[in-house]
């Protein structure tokens, strides 16, 4: 059985992660139904770990550092994988250092191959949260070496439809989901108010002062509906939109839960009619994203609104509402008006996560990277082989 070891910076105790740490565990999964013997790395409070079905090995302390954890992390991968030979590395990308690429250096050395995952591509726009001295200077030397990389990697899986990123092939594939671990939808309305939920690590490109705004511009007139929006998640965006719903007058029926996981959110989600995808792609400059949160609200089964364009989340789907994907407020009254139309439907939550087991499994997203390499450069197992 043919060994890999997945890498990436995983808190697993911090709540804010949740989400990437979710997907990382439905690509491990995929990946062990396709043959693998799956490693991965883990953090948890003052450790680092490389975990599997059979090991639970701490190979570095956690600095809690945000700048010193992948000095940390990377020094102690290169240590475990003296006595520990992969065949292959999926590596989770972020940027370019010299520390990172000293690592992949010495994984091509030791005949590893390795395969990078680009969450967001371009992602520049990402780096421009980071502090400002860190910014330009973390751009600058992903510029220069980004170039080398290509000499270690052998595919890079991407949610765009770029045909090469550092000079590499790509594999386009969508942001997958494990429907059988989210929770179905159970709509149980309280009352006969319009309740939104949107869950986000809450960055500008998630775009919910969008959203605010259209509060504030329905609330400026009487209303035969209350509108409520739950705005669930924590993140550098979070104290700007409590202040701009403050100052719009609408912290009423604008309302912050901060971080909620399991029976909390599920619970939160049944209240709910409808949820929010990202409003703020065009902020990232990108065209076509494939985004995690709405494949996620796909397979719960709530319908969904949101703002850029999805090859599998096309205006023809009568679950979805596509918003324009520009700085206008949006309009609460379409969103009203979509919610109503909902409710004249049948069975949609059990629809939306039909939909979801056919396009969005892990399983289908992890077979078309392996079909992309075409047994050329890694012997593959068959899915049960051994």
């Amino acid at each position: 059985m043919q060994k890999l070891l997945y890498l990436g910076i995983f808190l697993f105790d911090n709540k804010l992660e949740t989400g990437v740490v979710n997907k990382m565990k439905g690509q491990v999964r995929a990946f062990k139904k396709r043959g693998f013997d799956v490693y991965y790395t883990s953090i948890y409070n003052d450790s680092m770990f490389i975990e599997s079905n059979t090991d639970h090995v701490r190979i570095a302390k956690n600095p809690k550092d945000p700048y010193a954890i992948r000095y940390f992390l990377y020094k102690g991968v290169k240590k475990w994988l003296k006595n520990n030979p992969m065949d292959i590395c999926y590596i989770r990308y972020a940027f370019c250092d010299p520390i990172f690429l000293c690592l992949i250096r010495y994984m091509k050395y030791r005949g590893i191959k390795i395969i990078i995952e680009v969450p967001t591509y371009p992602y520049g726009e990402e780096m421009n949260c980071w502090p400002f001295l860190r910014r330009y200077a973390g751009k600058a030397v992903e510029y220069i070496l980004n170039k080398r990389l290509k000499k270690y990697i052998s595919l890079v899986t991407t949610y765009t439809s770029s045909e090469l990123i550092f000079g590499v092939k790509t594999v386009k594939i969508e942001n997958g989901v494990d429907v059988e671990k989210i929770k179905p939808w159970r709509h149980s309305p309280k009352d006969s108010d319009i309740h939104i939920i949107a869950v986000s690590s809450m960055h500008s490109w998630h775009g919910y002062d969008r959203a605010i705004k259209g509060m504030a511009g329905y609330y400026s007139r009487p209303v035969k509906t209350k509108v409520f929006l739950h705005l669930v998640g924590d993140g550098v965006m979070r104290r700007e939109w409590e202040k701009l719903s403050q100052k719009l007058i609408v912290d009423k029926y604008v309302i912050f839960h901060g971080p909620l996981v399991n029976e909390e959110l599920d619970l939160l989600f049944d209240k709910c009619d409808i949820a929010l995808g990202c409003l703020g792609i065009y902020r990232k400059k990108l065209t076509q994203p494939s985004t995690l949160k709405n494949k996620e609200y796909c397979a719960r089964g709530i319908p969904f609104a949101f703002a850029c364009e999805e090859k599998y989340l096309h205006p023809g789907l009568e679950f979805v509402k596509i918003l324009p994907d520009n700085d206008e407020l949006i309009n609460m009254d379409e969103l009203i008006e979509f919610c109503n139309s909902m409710k004249a439907l049948n069975n949609i939550s059990h629809a939306m996560r039909d939909y979801a087991n056919k396009h969005f499994l892990w399983d289908t997203q992890i077979e078309r990277i392996f079909t992309a390499l075409s047994g050329s450069l890694i012997p593959v197992n068959k899915p049960g082989e051994r």
